[in-house]
C-alpha cells in the first residue's frame, strides 16, 4: 500500500519583474495546518523589498484550502492580460504543481 504525500505544508513564491516599466512584484502563498487541525492559508504580496500586505484565511477542510489557493494562482496566471507582466514561480514546495494548482505558472 503506497502512502500519499501529506498535502500540507505548501509554499509558493512568485515574482513579476519588468525593470523598463519599474514593475517589481512578489507574491507568496503558504498553507499550513494549525494546532486545531484547520488549514491556515497566508497570502503576502507587494513590491519586492517593501513590507507589502498579507491576508490570512483559515479552512476546516483541505479541499477548501486547495480551492482557495488554486483560485488565487489562477488569478496570478492572468496577470499578463491585466498588467502586461507574467508571474514566475521562484520557489515551490511542490514538484509537479498538480495538488495546489501551480502547474499553470511558468517556473524560473
Amino acid at each position: 500500500m503506497a502512502l500519499e504525500p501529506d498535502p500540507c505544508p505548501c509554499h509558493v513564491e512568485l515574482i513579476a519583474r519588468e525593470p523598463a516599466r519599474n514593475i517589481h512584484r512578489r507574491y507568496a502563498i503558504e498553507a499550513t495546518p494549525d494546532l486545531f487541525g484547520a488549514i491556515v492559508v497566508r497570502t503576502a504580496w507587494g513590491r519586492i523589498g517593501a513590507r507589502g500586505q498579507e491576508k490570512i484565511v483559515s479552512f476546516v477542510a483541505i479541499e477548501d484550502a486547495q480551492r482557495h489557493v488554486r483560485a488565487t494562482l489562477r488569478r496570478r496566471a492572468t496577470s499578463p492580460k491585466r498588467n502586461g507582466v507574467a508571474y514566475e514561480i521562484i520557489e515551490s514546495s511542490e514538484a509537479d504543481g498538480e495538488l495546489w494548482g501551480t502547474a499553470s505558472l511558468p517556473r524560473r
